[in-house]
């Protein structure tokens, strides 16, 4: 009778052990899991930011646009010189009405008034393929998918080939 319940024992303590260790696999496998959709929940957050400042960005431009319209400048100007009145007190020249930030940006420098670099662009905070204003279809632009060689189920040929026959290198990407 002892001998049955040593052997009990043992198959007893042999299966908690195997319960534990289970138990700490799964453990382990939550944990993998919990980080995953941990990172999955963050890289949708900042998706939804970038998107979200996109968007205000895209406001902000277009009642900037408005704007310019209201007061009777053309908002469709690709380059605006910028204009100049003297200031009666320094009895210097300043610029007077300088277009809007989110629209144009300013370049260059002028020395005086009559020097003609300082000059404002119109520019856009997105990919000019994005932009629905300036290409209204799809991208007119040549797209084509690229893989490496090792990806595409190419044999390695370097001196270390000799090592490692027969194993094809498959990228990450696919």
């Amino acid at each position: 009778m002892q001998n049955t319940n040593i052997g009990s024992s043992s198959d007893d303590s042999k299966t908690k052990m195997s319960n534990s260790y289970m138990q700490h696999l799964t453990g382990k496998s939550l944990q993998k899991n919990e980080t995953m959709n941990i990172k999955k929940q963050l890289q949708q957050q900042n998706i939804d930011m970038t998107n979200q400042e996109k968007r205000m960005l895209n406001d902000e431009r277009q009642r900037a646009f408005e704007d310019m319209i209201q007061s009777g400048d053309d908002p469709y100007q690709m380059i605006i010189m910028p204009k100049y009145s003297k200031d009666k007190r320094l009895k210097v020249y300043r610029e007077i009405n300088p277009p809007k930030d989110s629209i144009y940006i300013g370049l260059g420098w002028d020395k005086d008034q009559k020097s003609g670099t300082k000059h404002y662009r119109q520019y856009y905070n997105d990919e000019l393929e994005n932009i629905k204003e300036i290409f209204p279809n799809q991208s007119p632009f040549n797209t084509y998918d690229l893989t490496r060689g090792q990806s595409r189920g190419l044999k390695s040929s370097g001196i270390m080939s000799m090592f490692f026959k027969d194993k094809v290198k498959k990228d990450e990407s696919d």
